[in-house]
């Protein structure tokens, strides 16, 4: 009889952990997933900081940066507007191009410059991640002669 109660006892104790086991899982809260696509309408920020051969650049109305900007892509050949998703120019005497009210996604990023005196063009690439815990993201892109 003694063994039965003791068997009895360890059930008990068995039935015991596995409903705080159950309990404790279904009180947790799961995280909840984000699938991320690169897009507009959303609440991040990206920010490309310009860069020439390694120098902070500052566009002007002579030589002005332009940013091209394609949503999950990790190659764009050449800079035909219509080849990206968002195009933008810098602001005179800024070294930055602000990039508003995106999703969080992958996005390929290139700059491009005309040297206004030898007419040379220089351009940078670079692939910047927009997380959806981080409301901005911030990346440099140097610009070299191509």
């Amino acid at each position: 009889m003694h063994s039965f109660a003791l068997r009895k006892e360890q059930m008990m104790k068995k039935k015991l952990i596995v409903l705080l086991a159950v309990a404790f899982v279904a009180g947790c809260k799961k995280k909840e997933e984000v699938i991320c696509i690169a897009d507009t309408g959303g609440n991040h920020t990206l920010t490309i900081k310009l860069l020439k051969d390694g120098v902070t650049y500052i566009s002007s109305a002579n030589a002005k940066a332009k940013a091209y900007v394609a949503f999950e892509q990790f190659e764009v050949a050449g800079f035909s507007d219509s080849s990206y998703d968002l195009v933008k120019v810098a602001d005179d005497n800024e070294d930055f191009i602000r990039f508003n009210n995106l999703t969080c996604g992958i996005y390929y990023c290139k700059l491009r410059v005309i040297d206004p005196v030898t007419g040379k063009t220089y351009s940078g690439t670079r692939i910047v991640t927009i997380n959806s815990d981080t409301p901005s993201a911030e990346s440099s892109i140097d610009m070299v002669i191509q």
